[in-house]
């Protein structure tokens, strides 16, 4: 494994010369070091071992976060086993299919509501549907004010460009809610969380409101992007929209497909816990490893013409991660993107853009910022 001088590059600008950049790293070969020491692993099978074996590749990288303890606290993504598992646990009923199914009727309104206020001719489709579509509904869920939205879309943006005093407002926020909510429960996921525990100890404030703030920072996300990201998609391929008017049963695929292509977040990171083999290369304890599910994503030994939009793939992609830190809220973000399309393709006979040059996050939030579409009835 050689260490080179080399960096994956900006996606500010789009993502195809990351896409371009992985591919070459990946035909080179499924890991590799850069000039920091930290190791990239870029192969299918590779990306899926780093994710499942939590026991050699941990989800803890407090250590590399001195001084932020209370932002990991509570933080599923920054947790093993056994406290992660119980943890889970305690959030997880809120967001089984089965539950989230029951919100179908909910989130059509509020898409409903917001498709109804855009403009006749052209639109931002961040600004006006997949930034709030997900906000509304995990706000609700959570129990704080929607009016407050502008807020998290502030300190989404920050989290994204790894701004930790965004992180810190955003915790600052739901502590006071999470306070309140103790003194007067309510009907809402904070108040349940009240109650919920850990080996039979009872949340801490601050533990209830680091969950809550993954659930709306990563859960908004998460939806935005690929809710983005599938109308980017459908841009470019005129004839899939066509047929997915045609038979919107197809919908699912089709989001499964752009999870594929275009995954909201386009790696992960962990820690080595001891020494461990990996793709015939020996890391030593203590290894940062960033694993890109692009790349994985794109692997063209699983997915024959990586680059082709086939909703007829069998699903193996890893957007939403494999094993034990599986995506709690994958089941709610699939829904809210399949009800915001399906109201798309009914409202309009194609959609055109984009009409502006397109806004990107930096990676490894992988999406659009803003995207300006028109729609024809």
């Amino acid at each position: 494994m050689r260490t080179e001088v080399d960096r994956p590059p900006s996606t500010a600008t789009g993502p195809d010369a990351l896409i371009r950049w992985l591919t070459d790293r990946r035909d080179r070969s499924p890991v590799w070091r850069d000039e920091r020491g930290v190791v990239h692993v870029f192969g299918y099978d590779e990306v899926r071992t780093v994710l499942h074996d939590w026991a050699a590749f941990s989800s803890d990288r407090s250590a590399l976060m001195p001084g932020e303890d209370r932002l990991a606290s509570g933080n599923l993504t920054m947790m093993d086993p056994p406290e992660h598992r119980a943890l889970r646990a305690a959030v997880g009923r809120v967001f089984t299919p089965r539950v989230v199914a029951t919100l179908r009727g909910r989130i059509t309104a509020v898409a409903e509501g917001l498709l109804a206020d855009v403009p006749d001719d052209r639109y931002d489709l961040v600004e006006h549907l997949a930034h709030p579509l997900p906000v509304i509904v995990v706000a609700e869920l959570l129990g704080v004010p929607v009016a407050d939205r502008g807020l998290f879309r502030d300190w989404s943006a920050g989290f994204g460009q790894g701004r930790a005093e965004s992180v810190t407002a955003l915790h600052d926020y739901l502590l006071a809610h999470t306070r309140a909510r103790r003194a007067a429960p309510g009907d809402d996921l904070i108040s349940r969380l009240l109650d919920a525990g850990v080996d039979g100890r009872p949340l801490s404030d601050e533990r209830i409101a680091a969950l809550a703030g993954l659930l709306l920072l990563a859960g908004h996300l998460t939806t935005t992007m690929l809710l983005t990201s599938a109308v980017e998609v459908l841009l470019d391929r005129p004839d899939v929209w066509a047929a997915l008017r045609r038979d919107p049963a197809a919908v699912p695929a089709a989001i499964t497909e752009v999870l594929r292509l275009r995954p909201p977040f386009t790696q992960v990171s962990r820690i080595t816990t001891g020494e461990v083999r990996l793709a015939g290369t020996t890391l030593p304890t203590g290894t940062l490893v960033v694993a890109w599910v692009l790349s994985a994503n794109r692997d063209d030994r699983v997915f024959p013409d990586p680059d082709r939009f086939d909703v007829d793939r069998p699903d193996r992609q890893v957007a939403f991660g494999h094993g034990i830190h599986f995506c709690l809220g994958a089941p709610l973000a699939r829904l809210e993107a399949e009800v915001a399309i399906r109201l798309l393709l009914a409202r309009y006979r194609e959609l055109s853009g984009p009409h502006e040059p397109v806004a990107y996050y930096e990676a490894p939030v992988f999406g659009a910022r803003r995207l300006v579409v028109a729609g024809h009835p």
